[in-house]
C-alpha cells in the first residue's frame, strides 16, 4: 500500500503516469504524444496504479451497466433486480479504467483523454461522469471519478504568447466551464501536473496532464 493515500494522491499518480507516456514515445524527439492512439495512456495508467496500489485492483474497459449493477445488488442485499440506469450514463460504453476496492467493491473509475482543443473534446465525458457520480448517489453509494487528459499549446511565432500562458488560461476556463456543467451535484478538484517542453523540431510546443477528481457531496 502506498504510504500515503487519497483520491488527490491517485490524481498525482495518474498525471505522472501521462506525463511518463510523453517523455516514452517522445523519445526520438521528432514525435508528440499526439501521435499516440488514446489507449496508450490507459495503459500505461493502469500499470501505475497497479505498482503503486495495493489495495486498488484496476480493470481496463468494464462495461459501466455491469459496474453500477454491481453496486445496486450490492446495497439491496440481492433483493431486487437492479433497475435501469440514469441517462447520460451510457449504460452499453465501457468505463477506460475502474477501480476495485480490494478486488471487491466499485470505488472509482477513470476516463482518460488525448490532447484537448475545444469544449466538444470534453463535453460528453463531463456529462457522463455527472450521470454516473448521480446514479452512485441514488444508491447512496460514495464513488470517486477522475477526468485526466493533457494540453499540448505552442508558442506564438511572434514569441509574444508562450506555449504555457495558453495552457494556463485554457484550464482555467475549463475548470469553470466543468463547475457550471456539474451543475452543484457533485464536487470536482482539479490536479495540476507539471508543465514540460519537447525537444528539438518540437521545442515551440509545452506540454501539461490534469486531473479532474469528483465525488459526492
Amino acid at each position: 500500500m502506498a504510504k500515503s493515500f487519497s483520491p488527490t494522491k491517485l490524481a498525482e499518480t495518474i498525471t505522472e503516469a501521462i506525463s511518463n507516456s510523453r517523455t516514452e514515445y517522445d523519445r526520438t524527439n521528432e514525435v508528440s504524444l499526439t501521435d499516440a492512439p488514446e489507449y496508450f495512456l490507459t495503459v500505461n495508467c493502469f500499470k501505475s496504479i497497479m505498482n503503486n496500489y495495493d489495495f486498488l485492483f484496476p480493470g481496463m474497459e468494464w462495461n459501466v451497466k455491469s459496474a453500477l449493477s454491481d453496486i445496486q445488488e450490492k446495497k439491496n442485499n440481492g433483493k431486487n433486480k437492479p433497475g435501469h440506469l440514469a441517462k447520460g450514463t451510457r449504460e452499453n460504453g465501457r468505463f477506460d479504467i475502474a477501480l476495485w476496492k480490494n478486488g471487491v467493491d466499485l470505488w472509482g473509475f477513470i476516463e482518460l483523454k488525448k490532447g484537448i482543443r475545444s469544449k466538444k473534446d470534453y463535453k460528453s465525458d463531463i456529462e457522463r461522469i455527472r450521470a454516473v457520480m448521480n446514479q452512485a448517489n441514488s444508491y447512496d453509494y460514495k464513488l470517486y471519478g477522475y477526468f485526466a487528459f493533457y494540453l499540448n499549446r505552442e508558442d506564438d511565432e511572434n514569441g509574444k504568447k508562450k506555449a504555457e500562458d495558453k495552457i494556463e488560461k485554457y484550464i482555467e476556463e475549463m475548470y469553470e466551464d466543468v463547475e457550471l456543467s456539474i451543475k452543484d451535484e457533485c464536487t470536482t478538484e482539479l490536479y495540476k501536473g507539471k508543465s514540460a517542453r519537447y525537444k528539438g523540431d518540437l521545442k515551440h510546443k509545452a506540454f501539461q496532464p490534469f486531473c479532474f477528481v469528483f465525488s459526492q457531496k
